[in-house]
């Protein structure tokens, strides 16, 4: 009922429901929101992969929209002495996991799916695994 009522106002539940949220942002802000990433985890200097922005889609999915992609800014990592099977593991063991998808041989974030309170985790996860010596 309460998540019902929230609906009846639509600026509301695009504030307050994460997945309205997700779905509503517009490209600016998820260009932004990547770049913003992107100065989080700094320069890196490491051999296990290499990072780059770039333009891509988010498949909404299931319900009433399975079939719904929006333009959306991607975070990707290019392995080089890591296999992106490697880190895509690295990530959903990290603590709290982080889901990440295998598209292309590279391991890409979404930033669509990352809520704004969520980029400095993610950012220092990305730092981490830089940094990880196999």
């Amino acid at each position: 009922e309460h998540t019902v009522r929230i609906y009846r106002d639509e600026r509301r539940a695009i504030g307050e429901i994460p997945t309205l949220k997700m779905i509503c942002q517009p490209y600016p802000e998820l260009r932004r929101k990547a770049q913003r990433l992107k100065r989080l985890v700094g320069e890196l200097q490491t051999d296990n992969f290499t990072l780059k922005l770039e333009d891509g889609s988010s498949k909404v999915g299931g319900g009433a929209l399975p079939l719904l992609e929006l333009p959306t800014s991607l975070f990707c990592l290019i392995p080089v002495r890591l296999s992106e099977r490697t880190m895509e593991e690295w990530f959903r063991s990290y603590k709290p996991p982080i889901i990440t998808r295998v598209d292309r041989e590279m391991v890409i974030f979404d930033v669509r799916t990352i809520q704004d309170d969520e980029l400095k985790t993610v950012a220092k996860a990305i730092r981490e695994l830089g940094e990880l010596k196999k």
